[in-house]
Parts: C-alpha cells; sequence; structure tokens
C-alpha cells in the first residue's frame, strides 16, 4: 500500500523526468502530449519512394561510391 509519502516521492520523480520528455504534438521539451496546449507542428519528410528514387539516382551518377 502507498503511503502519501511515496506518492509525494514519486510525483517528484516523475516532474523531475519530464524534463527529459519531448511532447509528441509540439516537439518542445518539458511536458507529456496530453498536457500540450501548443499547436501541432508540421515536420517536412520526404516520402519514402521520392528517397529512394534519389538514392537510386545517386548510384547512378556515382557507381564508384557503391563499392566502398
Amino acid at each position: 500500500m502507498a503511503t502519501p509519502m511515496h506518492r509525494l516521492i514519486a510525483r517528484r520523480q516523475a516532474e523531475a523526468n519530464k524534463q527529459h520528455v519531448r511532447c509528441q504534438k509540439c516537439l518542445e521539451y518539458g511536458h507529456w502530449s496530453y498536457e500540450c496546449t501548443g499547436k501541432r507542428k508540421y515536420l517536412y519528410r520526404p516520402s519514402r519512394t521520392a528517397e529512394l528514387k534519389k538514392k537510386l539516382k545517386d548510384k547512378e551518377n556515382n557507381p564508384s561510391e557503391d563499392l566502398g
């Protein structure tokens, strides 16, 4: 059974760990996504198809680098 002291210690540890937590919604540190009051940030990421096409194009242009 958790005593009030145990709950206090657990709460303090959770607050200390929040400094290293990154919100998945606004990408800021210090809070969980369910506590977030910010807006969702848009991160542009190329599609996997675009990445693969770029990689193939680079291989065609520089075939000697593929050996290493």
